[in-house]
């Protein structure tokens, strides 16, 4: 198995260690489209759509939305938690807690809202920076356990105007710099807020199954 085919073997094999992994498994079309596996594909193709791609300055800390203050701890908090699992070669959490933060926090909640915030001209640009910031960090977590597919995205990133983070880029991620924690990413008092939005949320979509509200229509909602 070579390139994108060996990283959706090593992937599911770190998802899953307690199963063997078929051949038809390690198709590329694991990595981009199975629910098996983690989407790399589709939040790029998004970044591509909105020009987040082309934004080359760093995020303004001064403009950062709780929203943005949010997704940021998170990758804080992912990224403390992979480093520590990497000491005890413990693959398998790794490849679970960055499936639960790209899938689920990253392209589930916060890419749907920053997509409200990206029709304010005031918080266009900002968003687009936080975007590209918080996927070029992802990538960068995920290399380790899939190679060839983040750096042919991230190649492809750094093809587009350079990848818009401070300092000399590194021609490879590779020998890109690792994420780690940083005191100046923590935002746990924003992380509870949404915490709240979220349960809400989805409290209030399980209602609207339950009662087989249809989702058309408008509901108005006392909190």
């Amino acid at each position: 198995l070579k390139g994108v085919a060996a990283d959706a073997a090593r992937a599911v094999s770190a998802h899953f260690p307690d199963r063997s992994v078929g051949i038809e498994e390690t198709h590329p079309d694991v990595i981009l489209h199975n629910n098996t596996d983690v989407t790399l594909g589709r939040p790029t193709q998004f970044h591509h759509n909105c020009n987040a791609l082309r934004i080359r300055k760093p995020y303004d800390k001064d403009k950062l939305t709780l929203v943005d203050k949010w997704i940021l701890n998170q990758l804080n908090e992912t990224a403390k938690t992979v480093n520590e699992y990497m000491k005890e070669y413990r693959i398998g959490e790794i490849a679970h807690t960055l499936y639960d933060f790209f899938r689920s926090e990253y392209c589930d909640w916060y890419v749907e809202i920053a997509k409200i915030q990206l029709a304010d001209s005031e918080l266009k640009l900002n968003t687009q920076r936080v975007l590209r910031y918080v996927l070029d960090e992802s990538l960068r977590l995920f290399h380790p356990i899939m190679p060839h597919i983040t750096e042919q995205i991230w190649q492809g990133l750094k093809g587009i105007n350079g990848l818009g983070l401070e300092g000399e880029e590194p021609s490879a991620l590779i020998i890109a710099e690792y994420p780690v924690y940083r005191q100046d990413l923590v935002y746990s008092k924003e992380a509870e807020e949404m915490k709240l939005v979220f349960d809400t949320i989805t409290s209030l979509r399980n209602v609207r199954q339950s009662f087989n509200i249809p989702t058309s229509l408008t509901v108005d909602v006392e909190i």
